[in-house]
């Protein structure tokens, strides 16, 4: 059993950092580590997953381009480098020998073949409106590829980042949209083993995981998550050691758990929260 956890704040990342070599340095790594969620993944292609619970899965089986470290700094990812060639034209220059989960070999003809895919209109992907600046993806070669743009995009890194991860081209031709969210490939520290949903989701770690990931190399040989929608059963099962983290504990909760001996880890978090005002509404003051 791996010490007690608790995240009580959305923090995608935080699952990998006990799951991966990151930041801290464990010795002695756990076989399996088992994780509660607060919900189940609504969906294992990358392209649709919008809440907590996804991402946490997303970020286990798949990389970006470039990514966002635990500091919430701009890193290289599947990316070594990028540059502005001018204010229209972002190359990207690949790492060599990544590879997918399937053996396939993640170059530029993948990073087009996302593009592409997420700019699809009849696949209606919730963020294909981050992309759209995107004209066309030019395959330089193997390992480098150049975005031209219609007009510059300040938010287009950020996005890069977090929204689109690689996919592999030839995989999900074979197997479609729907056989692709049922059994997902990716280049991530984790591979897909199995989902039942609202029951768990199992991913092995990825022994071929490439070098120089700001999420380091596994450190246990599975992670199964564990969707327990209410706060109390999840906590409950952390206690009696039915899972060994618990992600989203209510703020007024903490106290509590520390007082109870568990370690609460809490962290900042990469995201925009917004508050529109009806200004124009008579009924309001």
């Amino acid at each position: 059993m791996t010490p007690t956890r608790i995240i009580p704040l959305t923090l995608a990342l935080a699952v990998l950092l006990a799951a991966c070599g990151g930041p801290s340095t464990v010795t002695a790594p756990a076989s399996v580590l088992t994780v509660g969620l607060s919900a189940d993944a609504e969906s294992l292609d990358p392209f649709f997953v919008n809440q907590a619970a996804g991402w946490s899965v997303a970020a286990a089986l798949f990389d970006h381009l470039i990514e966002r470290d635990f500091d919430g700094q701009l890193v290289p990812g599947l990316a070594e480098s990028w540059r502005m060639v001018d204010e229209t034209t972002l190359e990207f220059r690949l790492r060599p020998g990544v590879r997918f989960h399937d053996g396939e070999p993640c170059d530029a003809r993948a990073v087009q073949f996302s593009v592409a895919r997420m700019l699809r209109e009849d696949l209606n992907a919730p963020n294909r409106s981050k992309f759209t600046a995107i004209e066309s993806v030019e395959v330089v070669d193997e390992r480098t590829v150049r975005f031209h743009l219609s007009h510059p995009d300040g938010g287009l890194l950020d996005s890069l980042s977090s929204r689109l991860p690689v996919l592999p081209p030839d995989y999900l031709t074979s197997v479609g949209d729907a056989g692709f969210a049922a059994a997902p490939v990716g280049t991530g520290p984790f591979t897909f083993v199995e989902w039942l949903p609202d029951d768990h989701l199992t991913l092995a770690a990825n022994p071929d995981y490439w070098e120089g990931s700001y999420k380091g190399r596994p450190l246990v040989d599975q992670v199964i998550f564990r969707p327990i929608p209410e706060n109390s059963p999840r906590l409950a099962e952390l206690q009696t050691g039915g899972i060994d983290i618990m992600q989203d504990l209510p703020s007024d909760h903490i106290a509590a758990a520390e007082g109870a001996g568990m370690v609460v880890v809490t962290d900042e978090t990469y995201q925009l929260s917004y508050v529109f005002l009806v200004a124009d509404d008579p009924a309001l003051p």
